[in-house]
Order: C-alpha cells, then sequence, then structure tokens
C-alpha cells in the first residue's frame, strides 16, 4: 500500500500547518494459499499461491529444519518450480513477496516430501532347491517400504516388497539370467531404482537321458538334452551292486564311460552346472538303468557219457543279468554243436566219435553277449575219455 505521510504541530493551543506530504509504500502482503505439487521422477515441486497485494513479484524457497535454504525459485506470477530438490527429505516451502524495497515475512509455510533416495549395496542369494532369491539392501533416505523387482532375460517378471531391508522373490523359473533392483516407496512417490545386479537361477533339469552299451567293450555312451541354463554335465553311473561309480564330463550333450565292469546294473543320472560359483547344480529330473554285459561263466566242467554221444557241461553262475547261456563244441571240421539253457547246466548231444571238441560257454543277456568262457578240449575216443 501507499500512504501519504503529513508532519503538524501542535502546541496545546494551536496547531500548524501540515508538512509537505512524503509517500511511503508499505511491505507487500504475504501470499496466501501455497500448494506444492512434486514431480516424483526429476524431484522438482510446482509451487502455486495467490497473489498479495502489494507485491512485484515471489520468491518460492525449500528449506529443510535448519532452515537451510535448499532450493529456490523468482516468478512474476503466481508460481514456480524448485529444482533439483533433494531426495527423502521432508521441507518447508515458503513464498515471499517482494517490492522495490521490502520483501513479505514469509510467515505462511507448504510443506514437501521428496522422493526416496536410491537403495544401495544390493545383494542377492539363491536357494538352490526352491530357487527363492533372498535380496538384502541398505536403507533409502525417505523410505517407508520398498519394491523389488526380477526381470528375466526371457521377459518373465516377478517381484516382492517389504517395510525391511530384505526380501524374498519365489517362482524363479529356472535356467534364466535375472536383473534385480530395489526401489523406496513413501506412500506417494516411488524412488530410483538401485543399481541392477544379475541373478543366475538353477539350471533346469536335464531330460531325454539314453545310454547305449558297447557288448565287446563294455563302453557306455550317454546322451541327454541339456536343461536350459546348464553350461557344462556330469554324467554319472552308480553301481546297485555296491559303492561302484563312474562318470564322464561334458560340454555338450553326451560323453562316453569306457571299460566298465562287466555283470554290473547302473543307475545313471546326468548333473548340469550353469555359470560358475553363480548358480547351483541340478541333477537329471528322471533316472535311467544300464546293464553292461555279463561277465565271463567260470569253472567249466566238460564230463562224457559213454555210448550215448552226449557231453554235459556245468559252470559257475555268472555275474550280471544273464538271460540265458548258450554251450557250444566246435569240432576241429568246424562244425557246431550248440546248447541253450537258463540254469548253470547244460548236455550237448549228437558228438561224432574220434572227434576232438572245443567247447565253451557264453552268458547272453538280453541286450549283449558275453565273453566266452575258457575253452576246455574233449576229445571222444572209443571210450569217449576226456584229456
Amino acid at each position: 500500500m501507499n500512504y501519504n505521510v503529513t508532519v503538524t504541530k501542535n502546541d496545546g493551543q494551536c496547531r500548524s500547518l501540515p508538512s509537505t506530504p512524503i509517500q511511503i509504500q508499505s511491505a507487500p502482503c504475504d501470499p496466501q494459499n501455497i500448494t506444492t505439487v512434486l514431480q516424483c521422477d526429476t524431484n522438482t515441486a510446482n509451487v502455486t499461491w495467490a497473489a498479495s497485494a502489494g507485491a512485484n513479484g515471489y520468491t518460492a524457497m525449500a528449506t529443510d529444519v535448519q532452515q537451510q535454504r535448499l532450493a529456490s525459485c523468482h516468478s512474476m506470477g503466481t508460481s514456480c518450480q524448485l529444482t533439483s530438490l533433494p531426495c527423502g527429505m521432508r521441507l518447508n516451502v515458503t513464498v515471499q513477496a517482494d517490492d522495490t524495497t521490502c520483501n513479505s515475512s514469509s510467515q505462511p509455510k507448504a510443506v514437501v516430501v521428496t522422493a526416496p533416495c536410491m537403495p544401495t549395496n544390493v545383494a542377492a542369494a539363491l536357494n538352490c532347491t526352491s530357487n527363492i532369491a533372498s535380496i538384502t539392501w541398505h536403507s533409502a533416505l525417505g523410505a517407508t517400504w520398498y519394491l523389488v523387482k526380477a526381470e528375466s532375460s526371457q521377459g518373465y517378471k516377478t517381484s516382492c516388497n517389504n517395510t525391511v531391508t530384505h526380501c524374498d522373490i519365489p517362482n524363479l523359473q529356472c535356467g534364466q539370467e535375472y536383473s534385480i533392483t530395489v526401489m523406496g516407496m513413501n506412500g506417494v512417490c516411488m524412488g530410483p531404482a538401485s543399481q541392477p545386479i544379475t541373478l543366475f537361477s538353477a539350471p533346469c533339469h536335464n531330460t531325454g537321458i539314453q545310454a547305449s552299451l558297447d557288448c565287446r567293450t563294455n563302453s557306455a555312451l550317454i546322451s541327454w538334452t541339456p536343461g536350459n541354463g546348464s553350461l557344462s554335465f556330469n554324467a554319472t553311473l552308480q553301481s546297485f551292486q555296491g559303492p561302484q561309480k563312474h562318470s564322464c564330463f561334458s560340454n555338450g550333450s553326451s560323453c562316453n564311460i569306457s571299460s566298465l565292469p562287466c555283470g554290473q546294473h547302473y543307475n545313471i543320472s546326468v548333473t548340469g552346472y550353469g555359470q560358475v560359483g553363480r548358480t547351483c547344480p541340478t541333477s537329471s529330473k528322471t533316472l535311467v538303468t544300464l546293464d553292461t554285459a555279463p561277465c565271463v561263466p567260470t569253472q567249466v566242467n566238460v564230463s562224457l557219457s559213454c555210448g550215448s554221444n552226449t557231453a554235459s557241461v556245468s559252470w559257475a553262475a555268472s555275474s550280471g543279468l544273464v538271460s540265458y547261456y548258450t554251450v557250444t563244441a566246435v569240432d576241429d571240421n568246424g562244425q557246431t554243436l550248440t546248447c541253450n539253457s537258463s540254469s548253470t547246466s547244460c548236455d550237448i548231444s549228437g558228438l561224432v566219435c574220434g572227434q576232438v571238441y572245443n567247447v565253451s560257454v557264453t552268458a547272453m543277456s538280453v541286450d549283449c553277449t558275453g565273453q566266452r568262457s575258457e575253452v576246455r578240449r574233449i576229445s571222444t575216443g572209443k571210450y569217449f575219455l576226456s584229456i
């Protein structure tokens, strides 16, 4: 407001004429109805107010609890923006009206709560069995709760939230690389995401395991369909008959185990390994079995039956899965006589007098012919003498 000021003298009886008037201007009135609206992503506050009498312009200020000015903006109108406000703080906002000589008192105040700061020191640990990721971080200024997001390289998304600085993310899909971020929340604003960290979930189970055996050498070729996320593999054969274990390693989808013992029944599993030091091994979801060729029959005995042209052959049972045994008698002319038996003895008939025969026993399985036994040589003379 503008005021005319004059001075008169009064001696108790008379009053002088007023002096020449001078003009003075009062300080602008305090701006009223101050409001703030925060842009969370930039921590910029839009400040508005009602025009005040006597003002030529306005200055909006944001101060902390120590009355330290952190940001300000000037306007000839009734709004301006406070930019680059610090994160995670509750600030007082005042608007001061000014003219050429005086400023208003800045008494009315508004409050702005800025977006939370960025969480730091994010770390993740994986439970290999459940594929649950445990996430931890340091608290963020201004956050009342936190949101944790995980997104895989294949687009799968999951999350968890908590009011404290740790959270478990369930249901991670196997064999994927995840990017994990943490954001602070204050009920109005979401703060900036933390620096992302990478977590590899446990590899998927290997499937389609197959085994083929070279019966002659007892060498097994193991093949499988790799589970997603596995980079290397270990195929293991565990014997049912004892502690024997055999294995082979591969970066592909097959490997070979040679010179296996005869007569063994094996359980086969394939373990996959992901990123070294960052994930967990995973075994095959289903198991398959493998039987090596039966062992060589031992303790072969041959006895001749006089007058019947028959040789009775017996032996000790072979180790392994034996379907039956084949006994073979071959004379020096290459003529062959055989008999089969599911027990440990067999009679070969039709022997010819005056011949020498090489007699051997071979164990047979469903898939393999074992190695033949030591040869027993017999001679069929007039009296069928054995030598």
